[in-house]
């Protein structure tokens, strides 16, 4: 095959053979994506790096396909392997589930999962009327059980968050895990920043987990009854690369220069990246015992700040199932932040919902509603 892409090289004008070293050095890179679930960002962040990269490699081998298809030369060939041995690295971001067979179980739940970026406390989305719409989706949307990431309660927010979900969405259950609080700069009032898990249904125990590296980033969980049935559902924020504690204290005001930290030079979006990528690992480990640990079947809601295609995502997958990946339709996409990263490559599947075999999931959305920089992301529980 080498002696094959040689003679083929050869026959090749100046321009061709440039766009084919070019096409080959890609397709490289595309493949070396591949190997990035499997290799600890500890072990080498390269791969890491590698991995998150993969759609920009898969788009750019797809245009090389398309340029040699234009100029009949059978070239396209090369890059349509490398995207078809990354198939499965493709499913986990885009998904057309044209068949959900009925579930066995009877007790079903709807649950969601949001990270309602402290319900645009300071207007980051230039829209007065942001936290009203949240308010309105919740309500339209009255699913069973509601995960909060990113959380916050306090004076700032023009709805009481807990009155209104209580009264007028009826949540009459709420644990919340407040990891942080601060003062108005006027010293009035307090802020409460953390996660909160709202349900319907009663529960007979609740708790977190903190992880040493992270005060921000913590698990939660309650055991929900439904019938006869008990169910664990945990809310986690994981390895975020961005929010740190200096970022909640600084209330009172809208301090841009915190919230545009990607606009500061490559270096500081390296080094926070790459810390992002250990942080994950080390909290993976304790979150993942955390789980091996319940006595119940679990449904896990996740901002795990990490694409389908990272070690992140392929150990939770390796005991728990990808609600989206059963029954997911089209990009599955939930990150929608202003950042360079985004602007790149528009595909930042990060949320999650994954749940323990014995569990079937049905009807899992992501919402195109952009209410914060995350979607909320969907699906019915059968258990």
């Amino acid at each position: 095959m080498i002696s094959y892409l040689v003679a083929t090289f050869q026959k090749q004008n100046v321009f061709n053979k440039l766009v084919l070293w070019l096409n080959l050095f890609v397709i490289l890179l595309l493949l070396i994506s591949y190997t990035a679930p499997f290799i600890n960002p500890k072990t080498s962040v390269f791969f890491a790096y590698m991995g998150l990269l993969y759609p920009v490699f898969a788009g750019v081998n797809l245009l090389f396909s398309v340029y040699w298809v234009l100029w009949k030369k059978h070239l396209f060939i090369y890059s349509l392997a490398a995207i078809m041995l990354g198939l499965l690295s493709f499913s986990r971001f885009f998904q057309m589930t044209f068949y959900q067979p009925a579930s066995e179980h009877t007790n079903k739940i709807e649950v969601m999962s949001f990270n309602v970026r402290l319900f645009d406390l300071y207007n980051w989305t230039g829209n007065l009327e942001s936290k009203e719409n949240i308010q309105k989706f919740i309500k339209q949307e009255n699913v069973d059980v509601i995960c909060f990431q990113e959380y916050y309660r306090g004076v700032k927010v023009h709805f009481s968050v807990r009155e209104f979900m209580e009264q007028e969405v009826g949540y009459t259950y709420c644990y919340e895990h407040i990891t942080t609080s601060a003062k108005e700069k006027d010293g009035v009032g307090n802020n409460l920043f953390g996660s909160a898990i709202f349900s319907k249904y009663p529960f007979i125990d609740s708790g977190y987990v903190e992880f040493e590296n992270d005060e921000n980033n913590h698990v939660s969980w309650i055991d929900i009854v439904k019938g006869e049935d008990t169910l664990r559902i945990v809310n986690a924020h994981i390895g975020s690369m961005r929010l740190q504690n200096a970022d909640y204290q600084l209330i009172g005001g809208n301090d841009n220069k915190k919230w545009a930290r990607e606009k500061q030079f490559p270096q500081d979006i390296f080094t926070r990246m790459t810390r992002g990528f250990y942080r994950r690992e080390e909290q993976l480990v304790t979150f993942k015992k955390f789980l091996s640990t319940s006595p119940y079947r679990v449904v896990v809601c996740v901002d795990l700040n990490d694409t389908p295609n990272s070690y992140a995502y392929n150990e939770m997958v390796e005991k728990l199932k990808d609600a989206f990946m059963i029954s997911g339709w089209g990009l599955g996409s939930t990150y929608v932040g202003e950042n360079i990263f985004n602007r790149i490559m528009p595909v930042n599947r990060i949320d999650y919902i994954f749940h323990s075999e014995g569990i079937d999931s049905r009807n899992f959305t992501t919402h195109k509603e952009k209410l914060s920089d995350h979607k909320a992301i969907s699906c019915e529980v059968w258990f």
